[in-house]
């Protein structure tokens, strides 16, 4: 009996010295894993400046010296950016080697359209307006041409129909497809007036077009050239100004739409030789385009309507191809033209994120719990009807991880880009056709499949989104999208600490819960349909009308953000310390220095916004404002910042009067 039991025993030990040395393994890979995060903290860390006068350059002061260090200097600002950088380095590689033979066909595509990116040689812009004269049937000028007789061969306003096919919105009109008010499973098309937002080309913007086309204009022609496109867009900027005093939004069948020329864009744009007379429109300011071609043709031809087109068309693909043609830059760019079928990549290489999305759910509720007892709390304050549509609408919120549908996902995309041909030897054909599905998916495809919950869930971009491994809102759906290139460093790991998943991750994700609750957000009940008596009665509640006025004058062009930027940031870090109440005593080092959780809970979501930063006149400004701001305001604006880092009412980071969209 003993004899027999020598082995067992031997066994037993094995088994436990095994499982020990497992369990140790695991946690020197958790640690290294950490212990490389603080020293990407620690590089970007400014130690000249003091938290309390300057958090963002304390936070983010050496960020540009670390981003020289990795090599970014000419591929990415900001955090996000790097972050989009690994990822997308990552999918070239995987392309470079993959084995086709078992894929799905959207795969071999995306792999066809990804090979006549990487071996194109010697770009030239040209070649799109070329193809669009033998697959578009339509007469665009060439640069270097600056008089035509005949401009009757020119026709702007099918031109302008076309090239809004292939991306170019926002340029005379703008149009979109839009959830109606009163029913979110419906969707009709939007045109009118732009958003006013509309950025001239610079002097500097068309030499650098013009860099990337076989012509070469002498500096006389440049400059008639250049004078033109800054008569026309004064004109537009004047037509803008002009119709200030807006009409309000219309909802018409085309049978009762007066304007020839918006008709005849219309048969053009959706393909139509004679357009469904049933069709509704929204019409966004009928007195803008009733007058839009007087005003425009009086001084200017077809010839150079058409001209100014196709050069902010081209402006417009100038911006959104690859600079150099690297792996990396070809699989970013198809990112975000096959996006399901970059997805369904990602998700296939990535098994664990079959453990990471319970985790993310976890955090978003917990958000979602710790604003739910703040508006409990609040009740009195409230009147009952308000309370009642502010409770519906957060239970009502959802979280979507990556941007697939998730039921029968696979045969689903191969059925979405199954009629899609590519050829491995035309880049220009491949992308305007991708440019092409896409206006073909968001008008004819997408409006035909319920997306009745976040599995059904999917999105499709468009050339005007910024497309950042950042969370997004769609107020239309109340949902919360995280892509799956936020899982991954610096943004998250599966093994970093609580502290780096809530600040960095889990504040962006707060920060999308409430722009639910924003300004704008609040206009849409929770089913997303718009509820202006509501929406008026809150706005109207004595304490909600003191605080956006408190936030308004921090930056009124940013209100939405900084109401999601303050409450996101504070309720994200309530969810933290209340699951992790040992933060407040727990330490690491950082630079040498114990710091506790909570200290470093500020820092890393500080580092989440690092940025190189421009000014509020630099194109890439937009609605957020500026990092610095951004971070400053928000945490200046939280008194649990001031009491982590103690700072005192003579401190810059202490606000005076604290500005808190959703606190007494």
């Amino acid at each position: 009996m003993k004899l027999k039991q020598i082995p067992i025993l031997i066994s037993c030990v094995s088994i436990f010295l095994a499982n020990g040395q497992t369990a140790a393994a695991i946690e020197n890979k958790h640690r290294g894993v950490n212990r490389q995060h603080e020293k990407y903290i620690e590089s970007c860390i400014n130690l000249n400046v003091d938290p309390c006068e300057n958090f963002y350059e304390y936070a983010c002061g050496k960020w540009q010296e670390y981003q020289v260090s990795e090599g970014g200097e000419d591929i990415y600002t900001e955090m996000l950016g790097l972050a989009s950088y690994k990822a997308n380095k990552e999918l070239a590689r995987k392309l470079d080697v993959m084995e086709l033979n078992d894929m799905p066909d959207f795969v071999k595509k995306f792999k066809i359209a990804y090979d006549s990116c990487v071996t194109l040689k010697d770009f030239d812009l040209l070649h799109y307006v070329k193809w669009l004269r033998n697959n578009e049937n339509i007469t665009l000028p060439a640069m270097d041409e600056f008089n035509y007789e005949d401009t009757q061969n020119f026709d702007w306003i099918e031109s302008l129909a076309v090239l809004r096919r292939y991306g170019l919105n926002r340029i005379l009109i703008q149009e979109n497809m839009i959830v109606t008010n009163n029913d979110t499973k419906k969707m009709i098309l939007s045109i009118g007036q732009p958003e006013d937002n509309f950025l001239k080309l610079t002097s500097k913007n068309l030499k650098s077009l013009l860099n990337s086309m076989s012509i070469s204009l002498d500096p006389m022609d440049f400059q008639i050239l250049w004078q033109e496109i800054q008569q026309i867009e004064q004109r537009i900027k004047i037509m803008q100004m002009d119709e200030e005093e807006q009409s309000d939004d219309m909802y018409v069948k085309l049978k009762d739409l007066t304007l020839p020329w918006l008709r005849k864009y219309l048969s053009r744009l959706l393909n139509q030789s004679v357009l469904d007379d049933n069709i509704e429109v929204q019409i966004v300011n009928i007195n803008y385009l009733v007058s839009l071609v007087d005003n425009l043709t009086k001084d200017f031809n077809n010839f150079q309507i058409c001209k100014y087109l196709a050069i902010r068309f081209l402006w417009l693909l100038h911006q959104n191809t690859p600079t150099n043609f690297s792996h990396w830059e070809c699989a970013d760019m198809l990112h975000s033209l096959l996006p399901l079928a970059s997805n369904w990549l990602y998700r296939e290489q990535h098994s664990q994120l079959t453990y990471i999305v319970p985790e993310m759910e976890q955090i978003f509720q917990n958000i979602v719990l710790q604003f739910n007892q703040s508006l409990n709390e609040q009740k009195s304050f409230l009147n009952p009807k308000s309370f009642q549509y502010l409770s519906k609408k957060l239970w009502a919120i959802k979280l979507k991880i990556g941007n697939l549908p998730e039921i029968r996902t696979t045969e689903f995309v191969e059925h979405f880009y199954g009629n899609i041909s590519l050829s491995s030897e035309d880049f220009y054909g491949n992308h305007l056709k991708l440019l092409d599905f896409a206006f073909y998916a968001t008008h004819v495809i997408v409006p035909n499949i319920p997306q009745t919950d976040s599995m059904q869930y999917f999105y499709i971009f468009s050339l005007d989104d910024n497309i950042l491994p950042s969370p997004y809102y769609d107020v239309d759906q109340n949902i919360v999208v995280v892509p799956y290139t936020s899982l991954r460093p610096p943004i998250y790991h599966r093994n970093f600490e609580q502290v780096y998943k809530y600040s960095a991750l889990g504040s962006a994700i707060g920060h999308e819960i409430f722009h639910c609750f924003d300004n704008t957000g609040l206009q849409f009940d929770a089913t997303g349909l718009i509820n202006t008596a509501e929406y008026n009665r809150i706005l109207e509640t004595p304490i909600i009308a003191k605080n956006i006025k408190c936030i308004n004058n921090l930056n009124p062009a940013s209100l939405d953000e900084k109401i999601a930027d303050i409450s996101g940031l504070r309720y994200t870090y309530k969810a933290f310390v209340k699951q992790f109440p040992k933060a407040h005593t727990q330490t690491r080092l950082i630079h040498g220095k114990s710091m506790k959780l909570t200290e470093i809970f500020f820092l890393n979501f500080a580092q989440y916004y690092c940025d190189i930063e421009g000014n509020e006149d630099d194109d890439n400004y937009d609605e957020h404002g500026l990092a610095s701001d951004r971070v400053n305001d928000a945490l200046g604006n939280l008194i649990e910042f001031s009491n982590v880092y103690n700072c005192t009412p003579a401190s810059k980071m202490y606000a005076m009067e604290r500005c808190q969209m959703w606190r007494r």
